[in-house]
């Protein structure tokens, strides 16, 4: 693993699974214009379009299968990345290990190991979605059973029990904002985004002076090389782009559903506090009720841009796959 990069933080190694555009490519692989996005783009648009794509289909596909086929509850990590991930990590050490080493190489090789730990980290983020809808099962099944405010004593014992196992769960399942897995991605993208910046550069350089290089003997081929890695640059530093802004949307996210998660847990933790008060009960799910469509529509559009950054990092590390296996 490279050293500015550390592992997202679990407290367990297994994956749960439950069946429930990144712009800067195009729904058949390609790359589209490197021309920064307009302020004023229609990013309702763009997401349903988003949506609408293959390698969006393909990947909840695979997720659907995984909790339609498997007979076993949980999932080792590994496995679940061998499935998800697309070119995987042995594919990519074998067209690595074929390419002569240089310092483009490293930064190559660089940019699929932070995909890579990009991919881990929406895997730990997809289970803690599974988490979420296990731990509000019982309180949206509450207040489905419970339509009338006004509660008899029974009721209200029913939900204070409710409470008190929604509060005896003391972690949140979603990552805290003050956790450092967003900021390592983050500065990894953005140390390797300056790297490939300045490699692209130098290569723009040179092919801005092809009369000095036939005087100095370069030949065809030392063009077509030339051409080959700049066409390798320029593939990675558009998928770090794209990455990297899949990465923010998810990170705000992530923080909005923690955030609701912590103050859920405040308002139930009152209720345990006041013990079997028909008022405090009555008012608390009142609350949670108003909470709920929301915090279940958050849930819903983190799983889809998950879903949106795996697909965008499977279609940076086939185009950059590609443009490796063609300077062979």
């Amino acid at each position: 693993m490279l050293p500015c990069l550390k592992p997202a933080p679990s407290t367990n190694n297994h994956i749960s699974i439950s069946s429930p555009t990144s712009q800067g490519y195009s729904a058949d692989n390609t790359p589209t214009s490197s021309v920064p996005l307009s302020p004023t783009v229609n990013l309702s648009r763009e997401f349903t379009l988003a949506v609408k794509t293959n390698s969006y289909n393909e990947i909840r596909k695979t997720f659907d299968q995984i909790a339609n086929t498997e007979q076993v509850e949980f999932h080792e990590e590994t496995q679940l990345l061998d499935k998800v991930l697309k070119p995987g990590p042995a594919r990519i050490l074998e067209a690595i290990s074929l390419t002569r080493r240089t310092s483009l190489t490293h930064l190559i090789a660089a940019y699929f190991e932070h995909t890579e730990q990009t991919s881990r980290l929406c895997l730990l983020l997809y289970n803690s979605i599974h988490l979420a809808r296990l731990l509000y099962t019982p309180i949206h099944n509450l207040l489905e059973d419970l339509k009338e405010y006004s509660l008899s004593d029974s009721q209200c014992k029913i939900a204070y029990n409710v409470f008190l196992q929604f509060d005896s769960h003391l972690e949140n399942p979603f990552i805290s904002p003050n956790s450092r897995s967003f900021d390592d991605i983050r500065r990894c993208f953005l140390q390797l985004r300056e790297k490939l910046d300045r490699r692209l550069k130098k290569s723009k350089s040179k092919s801005a002076r092809p009369a000095l290089c036939f005087v100095a003997g370069s030949t065809w081929a030392r063009s077509k090389r030339d051409r080959a890695r700049k066409a390798q640059l320029e593939a990675a530093a558009k998928g770090v782009y794209v990455i990297r802004n899949d990465v923010d949307t998810i990170d705000r996210l992530v923080a909005r559903l923690h955030a609701g998660v912590e103050n859920d847990r405040l308002l139930v933790r009152m209720g345990v506090e006041r013990g079997v008060d028909r008022y405090p009960i009555e008012e608390i799910l009142k609350q949670l009720r108003r909470n709920r469509a929301g915090f279940l529509k958050q849930l819903v559009d983190l799983e889809e841009h998950l879903f949106l950054c795996f697909a965008a990092v499977n279609r940076s590390r086939s185009i950059l796959l590609q443009e490796i296996s063609a300077s062979h």
